[in-house]
């Protein structure tokens, strides 16, 4: 029924939206990737990216042309899996770097900046996976080991913690983002919902504003709009309009919703990353 809701709006946003424009930037078949993990879009107009496979962070311009890549540095050198990248206050860029086990701290230009050992509360190091960034400059990283989200302020302390073992709010998340309008969300691979909680990682609970869609794989927002990866659509939230579009409408498949992350400019421009093929599009959705 979800499935069925969600094609119904999605012919009707295509119809509604004759201005949809889909632009190749990295074709599957000339990729510098290897398995690519994550993006995020800076203040700038460069595209960071998570070249995972080739353990390094690069940034792309708006034409899809690699223009920097991360420089080495801190106790563990070059980066070993880099997985969730954000970018923060200042144009400061950081990068989970799983194999490693720290979170490690770049400026706008890829210079290595500082990193941080993330460890659990009893001090064993364990792996971050995603991460976000507040509007005034706090970290959230999602820990694997423990299953937990940890707020730590700019100096790098922890400031509060959601989940654990027991949690029943953060199991096994695909994604997670920062929005100013609605706090920390992120979805669930267990459910196929979207949650969040405010920034405190106080009161967790479903987002229940979009009502029963679900299937969900990825969540980026930008002011009070909020973008999913479906089952196998681009849906589009704001104060309860929803659109969407199909992968097929857009002519990028067959693809899978687990194989694709995406972010938002501050211009509102969507950037979608194949991880599977290693392509990435831009898309001008009105």
């Amino acid at each position: 029924m979800i499935r069925i809701l969600v094609l119904a709006l999605a012919a009707q946003a295509l119809l509604a939206q004759p201005n949809v424009v889909l632009r190749e930037l990295i074709g599957a078949k000339q990729t510098p990737l290897r398995r690519p993990s994550a993006l995020a879009v800076g203040i700038g107009g460069l595209i960071y990216i998570s070249d995972t496979g080739n353990n390094r962070l690069i940034a792309v311009d708006t034409a899809g042309t690699v223009v920097l890549e991360s420089s080495q540095g801190g106790s563990a050198g070059e980066l070993r899996w880099p997985v969730g990248v954000a970018e923060g206050n200042g144009g400061r860029v950081y990068v989970a770097d799983t194999g490693n086990k720290r979170i490690v701290e770049f400026t706008r230009l890829l210079e290595w900046k500082g990193e941080l050992a993330v460890k659990d509360e009893s001090g064993s190091a364990v792996e971050p996976r995603f991460l976000a960034v507040d509007n005034v400059g706090d970290l959230f990283v999602y820990e694997l080991d423990d299953a937990q989200m940890v707020r730590y302020d700019s100096f790098y302390n922890v400031v509060s913690r959601l989940g654990g073992q027991t949690g029943n709010y953060v199991s096994a998340p695909t994604s997670m983002c920062y929005s100013p309008a609605y706090g920390l969300l992120w979805t669930s691979q267990r459910t196929g919902e979207l949650f969040h909680c405010d920034a405190f990682l106080n009161d967790p609970r479903r987002f229940s504003a979009i009502g029963n869609l679900n299937d969900l794989w990825q969540v980026t927002a930008r002011d009070s709009t909020v973008y999913l990866i479906a089952e196998s659509s681009l849906v589009r939230w704001d104060n309860g309009r929803l659109d969407s579009l199909t992968f097929e409408q857009l002519e990028i498949g067959p693809l899978k919703a687990s194989d694709i992350r995406l972010d938002v400019s501050s211009t509102g421009l969507i950037y979608l990353l194949d991880t599977r093929r290693g392509s990435l599009h831009s898309l001008n959705w009105p």
